[in-house]
């Protein structure tokens, strides 16, 4: 009975180890990712700043060439505006996006869980794989197997 106990506390403690080290890393990782949300809202309130500038200046342009202060050119002007800002919304919806997915990225890297592109290069392994393999046994003739002789056996 006694090395039961002592086989019981010696498992207890091996799976004191890895919870300890699962919590560790998960503290890490909650940590990295408050870090990556406040990057994030950072990124989200200056596209707010711009964005609100930009509609301003939009509205503002607007109530002029409205009240007829802006001649014919002002139209012009106001479209070639009004695309720049399109562009540049463009390349900012674009900009977070990427580093969204870049703190994504890291965030399953850290956690070590597969991306959904490793996950789908896993699959399409698998599936050529498994045609070989399907390959393989329908050209393998079906045949019962034969008893091997018996190596490394006297006969006198």
């Amino acid at each position: 009975m006694p090395t039961q106990a002592r086989s019981k506390s010696k498992a207890s403690k091996s799976k004191a180890k890895p919870t300890g080290f699962v919590k560790e890393s998960l503290e890490q990782a909650q940590v990295r990712l408050e870090a990556f949300e406040k990057e994030a809202q950072k990124v989200l309130e200056d596209l707010r700043a711009r964005s609100k500038s930009s509609r301003k200046e939009l509205t503002s342009l607007l109530e002029k060439f409205q009240a007829g202060e802006l001649f014919e050119s002002a139209r012009s002007t106001e479209k070639k505006m009004e695309r720049q800002v399109r562009a540049q919304a463009n390349r900012l919806s674009e900009e977070l996006a990427d580093r969204l997915a870049a703190v994504q990225n890291a965030i399953l890297s850290f956690v070590g869980v597969a991306s959904r592109e490793q996950v789908e290069e896993l699959v399409q392994d698998l599936e050529k794989i498994s045609k070989r393999l399907e390959r393989l046994a329908k050209a393998r003739p079906t045949q019962p197997k034969k008893k091997a002789p018996r190596s490394g056996t006297l006969d006198a």
